[in-house]
């Protein structure tokens, strides 16, 4: 199935708590709590592009059924915690559904100590090994985007080594270097953040099409 670039038009949200409702937090950490659900928080939380659909949900957390998986994801979304967004014009052959912790959420929980490590998650999620149907459904536009984690210290060491191994000459690797960082300030640590990111990105991409069938 050939994936559509950018994000679908004509999407709508569906939750139940508002702006100006104070989540009970008693109630929150009771029901997140329970096994299934705070496995499912999990699977969002490290998905990719952090929505998953119903059928990507249900695999991931080893369920039999899918009727099974909702009734838990209509608890989370009684108490403000997921919210379901659908895409209206989807394009053929891809889900239309997906579940989201929004971002404000995800913070307040974190606050609380509750999934903090986000490349933990997402390491998880992408070790599990995946059928057609899910690498489908993965494709998906969607749109909203995953969540942000801290930076893998092993996944920069790769990047500066694949870095390294791209330029023989060290003098040339450190004018380089000073290339990529100019007009940016010294003490500017988002900036060369930004770099080792999108520099991180690109590679976990790369990984991500490898791993498809037929290369894709």
């Amino acid at each position: 199935m050939k994936s559509t670039k950018g994000k679908p038009a004509g999407t709508a949200r569906e939750d139940s708590a508002t702006s100006e409702t104070t989540p009970d937090w008693i109630d929150v950490l009771h029901t997140i709590t329970q096994e299934t659900r705070y496995d499912l928080l999990q699977i969002i939380i490290g998905h990719p592009k952090g929505s998953p659909s119903l059928s990507e949900l249900t695999y991931m957390a080893d369920v039999t059924n899918e009727s099974t998986v909702y009734q838990h994801l209509q608890r989370l979304m009684e108490i403000g915690v997921v919210e379901k967004i659908t895409v209206e014009n989807q394009e053929k052959g891809y889900p239309r559904k997906f579940y989201h912790v929004p971002k404000e959420v995800l913070e307040s929980l974190q606050d609380r100590g509750l999934f903090e490590d986000v490349v933990a998650l997402r390491k998880i999620y992408d070790s599990v090994r995946k059928n057609e149907e899910i690498r489908e459904a993965e494709e998906a536009p969607r749109p909203v985007e995953g969540y942000d984690g801290d930076i893998d210290p092993d996944e920069v060491m790769d990047v500066l080594r694949e870095f390294a191994n791209q330029h023989e000459d060290p003098e040339e690797a450190v004018e380089t270097l000073r290339d990529l960082q100019e007009g940016t300030d010294n003490n500017d640590q988002e900036g060369i953040r930004d770099r080792i990111l999108s520099a991180l990105e690109k590679k976990r991409g790369e990984q991500r099409t490898l791993t498809r069938p037929n290369g894709r």
